[in-house]
Formats: structure tokens, C-alpha cells, sequence
């Protein structure tokens, strides 16, 4: 039976099945997802693990999410002083790393045991390896709660916002750094599908990342996802990963790179930026931020 999106309702919504799941593709709100039986807590296929290595960051004080997302957060310092951060899913701790050089108080949690070993200086420490449902007490709360491309790996990801929605400062924010499934590499998925379904198949499972993605978002679905759990969401923004944080190869870097400017052509990207906040303090943190700006 074809499933329902979880967004929107749309009714029978398209399935791309495969040996270990299936891709589901809603034609409406554009949300695509994952039904994996058995999905781990796992999150890392090997294949991946230059991009958790703290050192593809190059210069982490210049590398362009930091630098953006910092500057998002610079009226929230300028009125509190250091922020206190909690990442959900940090990997390799490169995230908390900056966090710790910009004198922010931060600290991560990270369900893969096997990345112990790739946690920078002075950051094991503050690294919790659990599953962040596991845990009792996150401390906190803080001001801002991150997830840095580890919100759509998991199934049960906006039950966990809730969860986790107590452990944030009054006018604190949640940031999702997801993949975005409005952008070129997707686009071209979906119209060989079409035209060529085997190579279509092959290409969307790259593209969604299956088996280690639940989800990827368009902008409407997030939002339709966000309200339906109690969220909204307080801006949002598309950019790219660095080719050189993906692949250590030029050709491939120059690939990526002419993806990317056609996503530029597009007004969109490779991924979405939200900063989220529960509704009913939404009208707080508009206040705030409008006597602080």
C-alpha cells in the first residue's frame, strides 16, 4: 500500500524500493523519507569519514558554515555573552572544537562509540556517547542546540525536539543543518526515473543517502513537519558543503563545484539552515531579537 506523507497527507505517495528499504517521494510538499527495517544508531558508512574528520574542516575559524552560523548567533553573544551550545550527533567533534576556540561553553553528543578516537584536544571530554535519547540529564540549558547534519538521520527526529525543547534557555533556538532535497543533483534523480529508471534508482539512493538517511527536506515540508510537532521556524537559509571537506580528488571537486553553481542559478543548495523554535516562545524571541538588533 502506497504510504501517506508524514508532512502534508498526500496519499499515496510514491515508493523506490531497494534490498535494504525504500526511498518514499511525496509529489506534493516534496518530502522524501526512508522506511529502513532495522536502522542502527550507526550513522557513518566509511565512505563518509573524511567528513567527519575535524582536520577537513582546513581552517575551522574561516570554514564558511561556522562562520555563518556564528554570525547568526552574534546579537544572542552580544546580549548574553558566551553562548552555551549542546551538539546532538557531533561526529567528530570539529563542531565543538570551535565552539570551545570562540570561548563558547559547548558540549556533544555522539551515538557512534568508533569516533572517540577522532575527537580534537580538549573535546573528549565534553562528548557524551549515548544515544541522546539514552541520556537523563543534558545539563543546560543553553542557548542554542544544533544538529549538524545528523537531523535527518533520525526516524524519530521531531519527537526528539520535544524532548529536548526543556533544555533550552528562554529564547534559546534549535539549528538543523540538513540535506535539502530542492536542488540540482535531486532534480536530475527524479527525471531519470523517469527516462531511465535504473540509472534514476542509482542516482536517487545517492542523492538520499539510503540506508544512513530518514529523511530529505524540502523547505515547505520542514515547516509543514516543524508545525505539526509544535516549531516553528525562525529563518531559513540554502548553502553548500566545501567540495574540499566531500572528496580529496580535484575531478571530483570540480564537479561538485559546477553542481553547486547550478544550484546557485536556482537560488537553492545542497543543504538548508533552520533555526527553529518552539510556537509558544516564538512572539519572545522576535521580541528580543528586534531590541537587541
Amino acid at each position: 500500500m502506497s504510504p501517506a506523507c508524514p508532512a502534508c497527507g498526500h496519499a499515496g505517495c510514491r515508493t523506490v524500493a531497494y534490498a535494504d528499504g525504500e526511498i518514499c517521494l511525496c509529489p506534493d510538499c516534496r518530502l522524501q523519507w526512508s522506511r529502513v527495517a532495522g536502522r542502527g544508531d550507526c550513522f557513518v558508512p566509511t565512505d563518509n569519514l573524511r567528513y567527519l574528520d575535524p582536520d577537513s574542516l582546513g581552517n575551522a575559524a574561516s570554514y564558511p558554515p561556522y562562520t555563518r552560523f556564528f554570525q547568526r548567533l552574534a546579537t544572542m553573544a552580544q546580549a548574553s555573552g558566551p553562548l552555551r551550545i549542546l551538539d546532538i550527533g557531533s561526529g567528530g567533534g570539529g563542531f565543538v572544537a570551535e565552539c570551545l576556540r570562540r570561548g563558547h561553553e559547548a558540549r556533544g553528543v555522539e551515538a557512534d562509540e568508533s569516533l572517540r578516537s577522532m575527537q580534537p584536544p580538549g573535546v573528549l571530554e565534553r562528548v557524551r556517547f549515548s544515544r541522546v535519547e539514552d541520556v537523563d540529564d543534558l545539563g543546560g540549558p543553553y542557548h542554542c542546540i544544533t544538529f549538524w547534519d545528523s537531523f535527518e538521520h533520525m526516524e524519530g527526529a521531531f519527537a526528539l525536539l520535544g524532548r529536548l525543547a526543556p533544555a533550552l534557555e528562554p529564547g534559546g533556538v534549535f539549528y538543523l543543518r540538513v540535506n535539502n532535497s530542492r536542488e540540482t543533483f535531486n532534480f536530475l534523480s527524479l527525471a531519470m526515473l523517469g527516462l531511465c529508471p535504473p540509472v534514476g534508482r542509482r542516482l536517487l539512493r545517492g542523492c538520499f543517502n539510503l540506508p544512513h538517511h530518514a529523511w530529505n527536506f524540502s523547505r515547505r515540508a520542514m515547516e509543514l513537519l516543524l508545525n505539526r510537532h509544535g516549531f516553528r521556524v525562525l529563518s531559513a537559509s540554502f548553502d553548500e558543503t566545501p567540495a574540499s571537506r566531500l572528496t580529496a580528488s580535484p575531478a571530483f571537486a570540480l564537479a561538485i563545484r559546477a553542481v553547486y553553481a547550478l544550484n546557485a542559478l536556482l537560488g537553492t543548495g545542497k543543504v538548508g539552515n533552520y533555526f527553529v523554535v518552539p510556537a509558544e516562545a516564538l512572539p519572545e524571541v522576535l521580541r528580543r531579537a528586534t531590541t537587541n538588533s
